[in-house]
Formats: C-alpha cells, sequence, structure tokens
C-alpha cells in the first residue's frame, strides 16, 4: 500500500544543482522518498558519456516507481543538449518551432523523430514540448520563434504531429503553456503576464491548438503563470484560476496530466507556495515543478501531508492527482512491453498494403445506395464492425467522415490505411475514460458538420452488440444515428485475421450500401429509453442486414 506522503511526493517532478544529483543533499532526500521525477537543465549535462551514465544512475536508484524523466526539448532556442553539441552554432543542435514548420510536414517529422532518438538514447521519457502557443505578438519577449505560426490552425497542425511521433516512440508530450501565452508582452520568468483579449477572440486563436490537443489525447498539459482578463477580473495567474481549470477540465472535458510551469519563476515570486500549490491541486493542477529542490519545499511537502489528514478536500485532490500520474506512467512505461522496430515495420508495412489494395479496389466496386440520407448535413453512421468497408462508398465527402479507431494494432493499421485514402481518423483509448473522450471528439466534428461514423459489436468481437456510446453522441449532439450495412454476394472477397472479422473484395465487386430510417435520441432521455434506443440501433442493423440479403437483385436491377 502507498503511504500517503509518497503518494504527495508523486506530484513533483524536481531538478538538482550541478553534474550529480547525489551531491545535492535535499533533491537526494526526496529522491529516495517515490519521487515523481526530474527535470535536468543544461547545467546538469556536462556531456554524452556523463549525462547517459546519469540516468543509468537515477534508474538504478529509483525507489519504487520509475520516475518521469523531462527535459525541455523543443528544438532551436529551447534545448538543454548545448554541452553536447558543441560542434553546432550555440550548441543548438535542431530548428525552432517557426523554421522547422517552414520547412514543411517532412523536414518536422525527421527532426522530431531524431529528437526521439537522443531522448531514447538517454533513457529521457517525458519532453516538455510541443509548444501549443500561437505567436500573435512579435512584441513577445518568451514565445516568438519557439511557436509553430501565428496561424492557430498551423499551430495545431504542426504541434499534433510532432505530438504523434512522439507519443508513437513512447516519449510523453507536455504540451504547453495553456490556454496560451503566444500574445503576452512580458516574460513570466521575471514578472506575471497579462493578457487583455475578450473571450471570443482568445477563444478562436489561443485556445484553438489546446482544443485539437485534447481532442487528440495529448498526454499531458502545461498550464501557465499568465493573467488571462477574459478568465478572472482579480490578477491571478492561470495556473491558480478555478475558472481557467475548469474550463480545461469541464468545457473541454481533458482528463489527461495537467502540470504546473515551474514553481519558482517570478509570475508567481510574490504567493505564499504553500498556500498556492494547495489551492492549484484544489483546483485541478496535477503535478508540480521545481527547478531546485531546497530545504523550504520539504517543509511544504510535510505540511501538506500533515494538513491532509485534517482536510477532505486537500486529500481528495491529492488522491485524484496520484490516480492521474499512476494511470499515465501505466500507460507508457508499466508493465508495457515495447513494440520492436521489426513489429512497428510489419505495422506500417500493412496500413501501406491495405491503403494500396484500397486504391485498386475502389474503381473495381460498383456501389449501389439504398435510401441513401443528405450527406451535405452532419449525421452519424452505425455499422458493424465486420461491414466498415461500407464507408468506402462515400468518397464523396471523404474528407468529411470522421471514423473512430480502436487502440489495438488491427486499429492501427486499419486507422493509418484510411488517414492515407483521406479520412479523418479519431484514435480511441481503453477504458471508460478513454470510451468517453473518443465520444466528445465525435462530438466536436459533428459540430463542425463533418459525419461521425462510428463501428459498433460487443467488447470483444463481432457480437452485434451495439455500445452505448453512439447513443450518448446522439443524444447530446441532437444528430440522427443513420444505421448502414454492406452486402454482396460475390466470392472473391479477402478476409482479415482479426476479431472483427474485417474483410474486403478483391477484383470486380457489385456492393450494396443500404441505410435504415434516422434515429433520434431526445436529450431528456431515461435510463429505460436508452437501453430501448441501443436496442432500437441494434434491430435496424439486424433487419438491414436480413432486407440486403433478401433483396439484393432487386435493389441492383434498380439502379441500372
Amino acid at each position: 500500500m502507498v503511504k500517503l506522503k509518497e503518494k504527495i511526493n508523486q506530484l513533483f517532478i524536481l531538478g538538482y544543482r550541478g553534474q550529480d544529483f547525489k551531491e545535492d543533499k535535499d533533491f537526494f532526500y526526496i529522491f529516495k522518498k517515490n519521487l515523481g521525477g526530474i527535470i535536468f537543465f543544461t547545467e546538469n549535462i556536462v556531456d554524452k558519456k556523463q549525462f547517459k551514465a546519469q540516468i543509468d544512475e537515477i534508474k538504478k536508484l529509483a525507489f519504487k516507481t520509475p520516475m518521469f524523466l523531462g527535459i525541455d526539448e523543443e528544438g532551436g532556442r529551447v534545448e538543454r543538449f548545448e554541452n553536447i553539441n558543441k560542434k553546432c552554432k550555440n550548441g543548438k543542435k535542431y530548428l525552432s518551432a517557426r523554421y522547422i514548420a517552414k520547412k514543411g510536414e517532412k523536414a518536422l517529422k525527421r527532426q522530431t523523430e531524431n529528437i526521439c532518438k537522443d531522448l531514447k538514447y538517454f533513457g529521457l521519457n517525458m519532453n516538455f514540448a510541443p509548444v501549443l502557443d500561437v505567436d500573435s505578438n512579435p512584441q513577445n519577449p518568451i514565445i516568438g520563434e519557439r511557436a509553430y505560426s501565428n496561424d492557430p490552425e498551423l499551430v495545431a497542425k504542426y504541434a499534433l504531429l510532432s505530438n504523434e511521433i512522439y507519443n508513437e516512440n513512447g516519449i510523453i508530450t507536455v504540451g504547453k503553456h495553456f490556454p496560451g501565452h503566444g500574445d503576452t508582452s512580458k516574460d513570466s520568468h521575471i514578472e506575471m503576464p497579462e493578457v487583455d483579449m475578450d473571450f471570443e477572440t482568445f477563444e478562436k486563436i489561443h485556445l484553438y491548438p489546446f482544443k485539437k490537443a485534447v481532442e487528440q489525447g495529448i498526454p499531458a498539459l502545461m498550464i501557465s503563470h499568465v493573467h488571462y482578463k477574459c478568465f478572472d477580473k482579480e490578477k491571478i495567474p492561470a495556473s491558480v484560476s478555478k475558472n481557467v481549470l475548469d474550463y480545461l477540465t469541464k468545457t473541454l472535458r481533458y482528463r489527461g496530466l495537467i502540470i504546473s510551469d515551474d514553481m519558482v519563476m517570478g509570475a508567481i515570486k510574490g504567493l505564499s507556495q504553500y498556500d498556492t500549490v494547495v489551492t492549484m491541486l484544489k483546483n485541478g493542477v496535477n503535478c508540480f515543478i521545481y527547478k531546485y529542490c531546497d530545504s523550504n519545499i520539504l517543509e511544504m511537502l510535510k505540511k501538506i501531508e500533515n494538513d491532509a489528514k485534517t482536510d477532505p478536500e486537500l486529500e481528495t485532490a491529492i488522491e485524484r492527482s496520484f490516480s492521474k500520474v499512476m494511470k499515465l506512467k501505466r500507460r507508457f512505461f508499466l508493465n508495457q512491453r515495447k513494440q520492436t522496430k521489426m513489429e512497428k515495420f510489419k505495422l506500417n508495412l500493412l496500413a501501406k498494403l491495405i491503403y494500396m489494395g484500397f486504391r485498386f479496389q475502389i474503381p473495381l466496386t460498383k456501389f449501389t445506395f439504398v435510401n441513401k440520407p443528405d450527406t451535405q448535413k452532419p449525421f452519424i453512421i452505425a455499422a458493424w464492425h465486420s461491414n466498415q468497408c461500407a464507408v468506402y462508398g462515400m468518397k464523396e465527402v471523404i474528407n468529411r467522415v470522421n471514423i473512430l479507431i480502436s487502440p489495438s494494432n488491427d486499429g492501427k493499421i486499419v486507422g493509418d490505411a484510411c488517414k492515407m485514402l483521406g479520412f479523418k481518423v479519431i484514435k480511441g483509448s481503453r477504458g471508460k475514460e478513454g470510451a468517453i473522450q473518443g465520444v466528445f471528439q465525435m462530438l466536436d466534428a459533428l459540430k463542425s458538420g463533418d459525419i461521425a461514423a462510428i463501428m459498433i459489436d460487443g467488447p470483444k468481437g463481432p457480437k452485434h452488440i451495439v455500445q452505448p456510446g453512439i447513443i450518448e453522441l446522439a443524444k447530446i449532439s441532437g444528430l440522427p444515428i443513420i444505421p448502414m450495412t454492406w452486402y454482396s454476394p460475390n466470392k472473391n472477397f479477402l478476409k482479415f485475421n482479426s476479431w472483427d472479422e474485417f474483410r474486403v473484395p478483391l477484383g470486380y465487386c457489385k456492393v450494396v450500401n443500404l441505410y435504415g430510417d434516422p434515429i433520434y435520441v431526445d436529450s431528456n432521455i431515461t435510463g429505460e429509453e436508452f437501453e430501448q434506443k441501443r436496442l432500437e440501433v441494434e434491430k435496424q442493423l439486424k433487419l438491414l442486414h436480413e432486407k440486403a440479403v433478401a433483396n439484393y437483385s432487386e435493389y441492383i436491377k434498380n439502379a441500372k
């Protein structure tokens, strides 16, 4: 059983002075008490050999739980390997976000992959990147070239591409600086900046990349020490603001880890460290970064432990944050076998082969549509997993079809192939929280006028059981569920050895796409009515299949 003080220590990511962590006595003391993580700076890194040995020793001596081992390696202006890369200009091996974005996606992918190789070589597992700020103020002294662009859509595009590559390489990303540091005119390392912008404008520009990152499921976000007048009249930093944190966790429904910016920055220098940390914890911040550890921090940790015993709200906040920390560690490096290079190669190869097969097959597949809905309006497609090829008949709106893909290897293969074809892919994640997040990502897609395609089946295979997520999506969005089936009696099908019995035609083939009647779900639906709607979708799908089999020839004949 984990002790309360060990849970508290898991919520802190601390730095140390010098090149040997054991020589910083205050740091080494808390290091041995189940410290959550370490943040490394240039002063900790002498050369390649020394830093690799330092990380190896840290891992060897770590108490119970593997640590977050993090660094700011954005590229360009913010890099920490200057002492290793002395041959490079100013010790900078990579380009800042602004300049790598100008070179395009291929260059960004290549640079991010190379940063991943550096981080993995040393044994680091967390990068405080990508920067999600929009460079809207040319006088900004702290962001500037660290931002990908002054265009929110480009920032989202490049930051999310970078985020995906890091995560695929086992690196935990920490997007920053929520809710947006791009319009400030002061350096928060020195003093607290203020952003004076109306909420509508701020949301449209600065919150946009963060919304997209939340939709993608970014593992962690860093919250800034900036005052935003559109959130709070009182001059308080976002990191302390209940309004800002509620917007992130309740409005955007973010379920990942929320991490503070450095707690020794000038922006919050005048605030009580203890009161600030406790307020942030209660408001929803989960982890705290301190560049250095000293006796004041040790005393604060002890006080938090003592006060939590008599403060139920504080104890609950600690438990909640500890649970999030452990969930993220389990996801990335606890009890998880990493894919080998050969396994990744095979998955990528299969995705490319399936994509090429689809490109070859689509012109050879003659689709007949029966009762097809108006594709200019958003709706929710319901189809069995084994019938998922039905969406390929919607090529005229392919760039508006969002497909929810499972986190399995099968899902990755099909998802990557679908992206190559032009579909939008929303990656689900395991567990109840992952399912909820997938629903809300689909909701955002529907709000923008897209079509949502959800393949439904039982939890462990094609058992023809409709899952509740699609009913919840229809309830919240107010848009109809359109059941859809896909049928062909032709024998030239390629079957994949997967749990969902996925199959595609091979060669010339006539296919019927049969659509059911729209099913609307009232927003005030009760539990019993909810179940009835679920069964209604199930029933329509079964009847549609029977109808398609019985009337296939007639449908084909009438289509001529």
